[in-house]
């Protein structure tokens, strides 16, 4: 699989729309390219919490800090995000099969008090290249591979994660 990172500027965000004048390829690329842009870095916290990261440090600096991202459900839902008032989050219970690149998946790992949000930064027929903070509990932000089943697999339950693109 390969995991291309294009680095789409957003330089020209003179206004309050431009964010939703790009098509939903070009706003999945951005996020893409912005959380590329810490790969390697040691965040620390809270800056390296993966919900955290992706809120205030990708999905927020992508769009010209025109979208953030609302808060978690309470436990044991967390695995969804409160509703968006703004309508920027679209959540989505598909399989993880059918999300794209650029897209977000949060999702209650067994075993763990917290849920876990990761970008889809490639994709494959056999998973997905996740791009994430946190991944090894060390505030670092790294890719990883991860197979369709052994999502499944790691998950509390059926069903405990949700997609989400960015509008």
């Amino acid at each position: 699989m390969i995991v291309a990172f294009s680095f789409v500027s957003n330089s020209y965000a003179n206004g309050t729309n431009w964010w939703h004048n790009l098509s939903q390829y070009s706003r999945n690329q951005l996020i893409v390219d912005k959380g590329a842009k810490y790969l390697g870095q040691n965040l620390g916290n809270p800056n390296g919490q993966c919900k955290y990261w992706i809120q205030n440090f990708v999905v927020n600096l992508a769009s010209g800090n025109h979208v953030y991202l609302p808060s978690n459900a309470l436990y044991p839902n967390d695995y969804y995000w409160n509703n968006d008032p703004n309508g920027h989050a679209v959540g989505m219970s598909i399989p993880l099969q059918y999300a794209e690149v650029g897209w977000i998946v949060q999702f209650r790992i067994a075993g763990k008090y917290y849920p876990h949000t990761a970008i889809i930064a490639g994709k494959s027929p056999d998973g997905v290249t996740f791009l994430d903070s946190n991944w090894l509990l060390d505030t670092t932000v790294r890719t990883h591979f991860v197979s369709y089943t052994d999502f499944y697999n790691m998950l509390e339950s059926p069903g405990s994660f949700t997609i989400y693109y960015i509008l």
